[in-house]
């Protein structure tokens, strides 16, 4: 089932902070908020409503090189839906979308640990909302006008956020992850960002595997009461991306590709593509319209943990859209619709519209 929530949340991609932001004493906060009305329209769910959600990012320098980070989200929905699926998008969430201490080694290198925001490490369809616990290092390295950054990670997948913990009885999961990012300044007003990972999870439990059947992965029923995934999720993701600032016109086009080398062809491999031009005015206003296409088979990732963008897995879409840009705030429109690339009981053709505006960095 596509669902929202990416849409709703306003998203910050932590970057690796400089040495000079480790300062004993050193604080900064943000404060995000988004409005969202939305209408989905699936074979067996039809909802419509609107959607509040306030996102804060809150750093203090505890001590000379080590950094804490909270960054809690609410978000509360309401309007009308037909499904009494509890996954579908008319519910009501407070949780933690990362809390986690980095401590500085050096060379502007740092580990982080705590609960840790998986879009950092995991940048594209292979990343998610989702806040696993777990240990991260983050290695930069200027080379000339290309900056390189290595990212690991050994963490727990668990649910959304802090929401809820498992009392399965079952053998821990775990997930490691490995990222290479490498943006290049070509001038003042062009950059791009190529980025490779590697990722490999294990022992996933049977309530991710509930939940995934939901989102398009090959799942079995062993029992009654527990479900097992098919296939291992383990495989790499590359993805490319640039972006164009000048006086009078904007540009950027974003593009990944996955594969996960344990599940058969057919199965194991998604992409997307984005591009967005746009026409910069007197006042600064920026007016940018949006196409993205999208293609992920229904094994490429583990499904509750990936993109919500392109429908989780087993979908090929496209969204269309545009966009009216300010420093501190967004309004925008999007239709998406989607097919299933194989048929399922648990998943169909949607068709969703929405309209959005994001206030971002308030009371910084």
């Amino acid at each position: 089932m596509f669902t929202i929530r990416k849409i709703l949340f306003l998203f910050l991609l932590p970057l690796s902070l400089q040495a000079k932001d480790f300062a004993k004493g050193f604080s900064r906060h943000q404060i995000n908020l988004g409005l969202t009305g939305f209408n989905i329209k699936e074979d067996s769910l039809i909802s419509r409503g609107a959607a509040t959600s306030v996102e804060g990012d809150f750093l203090y320098g505890v001590d000379e090189g080590l950094l804490l980070r909270l960054s809690p989200i609410a978000s509360f929905i309401s309007g009308q839906q037909t499904s009494r699926d509890p996954l579908s998008p008319l519910s009501n969430s407070i949780y933690l979308k990362e809390a986690s201490f980095e401590k500085q080694l050096g060379f502007d290198w740092s580990i982080k640990a705590g609960v840790l925001y998986q879009k950092e490490f995991l940048p594209a369809i292979s990343g998610y909302t989702k806040a696993f616990p777990g240990i991260g290092i983050l290695a930069p390295l200027k080379l000339g006008e290309h900056l390189l950054e290595v990212r690991a990670q050994a963490a727990i997948p668990a649910s959304s956020g802090l929401a809820s913990t498992s009392t399965e009885l079952e053998s821990s999961a775990s997930i490691y992850s490995a990222s290479a990012f490498i943006k290049s300044n070509w001038s003042n007003l062009f950059t791009t960002t190529l980025s490779f990972s590697r990722f490999g999870f294990s022992k996933l439990s049977s309530a991710a595997a509930s939940e995934s059947i939901n989102r398009g992965n090959t799942v079995v029923s062993p029992s009654v009461s527990t479900k097992a995934f098919v296939y291992k999720y383990e495989g790499n993701e590359i993805t490319f991306g640039g972006d164009f600032k000048g006086e009078l016109l904007v540009f950027n086009f974003l593009t990944s590709f996955i594969k996960n080398d344990s599940a058969p062809k057919k199965l194991n491999q998604g992409y997307f593509f984005s591009i967005s031009p746009g026409y910069v005015y007197s006042s600064n206003n920026i007016l940018r319209p949006l196409f993205e296409h999208y293609r992920v088979e229904a094994d490429a990732m583990v499904a509750a943990y990936s993109d919500t963008t392109y429908g989780r897995t087993n979908r090929d879409g496209y969204r269309y859209g545009v966009a009216l840009e300010k420093e501190k705030y967004r309004i925008s429109f999007i239709y998406a619709d989607s097919k299933l690339i194989q048929k399922n009981p648990f998943q169909s053709v949607d068709k969703t519209y929405f309209i959005n505006l994001n206030l971002e960095n308030l009371f910084y």
